[in-house]
């Protein structure tokens, strides 16, 4: 991607919103809707307080340092689970680790391979189970925060710039 025209905020909102609808499309055969693309200080459509949450954060550091989180709710895991391995009402809390996992790894891996320009180094994912009220607390940070919507499927994704070192005109 050529960073040059485009602030670094808008590249990677950039780069984030192409990777997911490349996952949707390639790994359900059909596109993700953006719902909203915001500055930090707002809560999550797509998590509730009392909702059970599975995030998945990796840091990044090269030219831009900071750390990227999906987050998707219960009811949303097993409809995106259900998407990938075929309706089953016998899925597993692993089953929906494993596959929202995956997903972060299709979305942010694709990001990735957007923003090459900045030399990005990923760290290995960490795995949370949280409820809402947590995450929302970590969305507070200054972040950009993105939000898609397939059907039932409702992810949200946090991104942090802490810094940068490569200036773009």
């Amino acid at each position: 991607m050529n960073t040059d025209q485009m602030t670094i905020e808008q590249s990677v909102t950039h780069a984030i919103d192409a990777s997911m609808r490349n996952t949707f499309r390639k790994m359900l055969a059909s596109d993700a809707n953006t719902i909203q693309t915001c500055s930090a200080n707002q809560t999550m459509v797509c998590v509730e307080d009392d909702d059970d949450v599975i995030s998945v954060t990796i840091q990044w550091s090269g030219k831009l340092a900071g750390s990227i989180t999906l987050a998707i709710n219960d009811n949303s895991a097993r409809a995106w689970t259900n998407g990938l391995l075929g309706e089953s009402e016998d899925l597993t809390e692993q089953d929906l680790i494993d596959a929202v996992q995956e997903l972060a790894n299709l979305v942010i891996g694709g990001a990735k391979s957007s923003l090459e320009d900045f030399d990005l180094t990923m760290s290995l994912p960490v795995v949370r189970r949280t409820d809402g009220r947590s995450l929302t607390a970590f969305a507070t940070a200054d972040c950009i925060d993105m939000r898609f919507k397939h059907g039932p499927i409702h992810v949200a994704v946090f991104t942090t710039l802490n810094e940068c070192l490569l200036a773009i005109d």
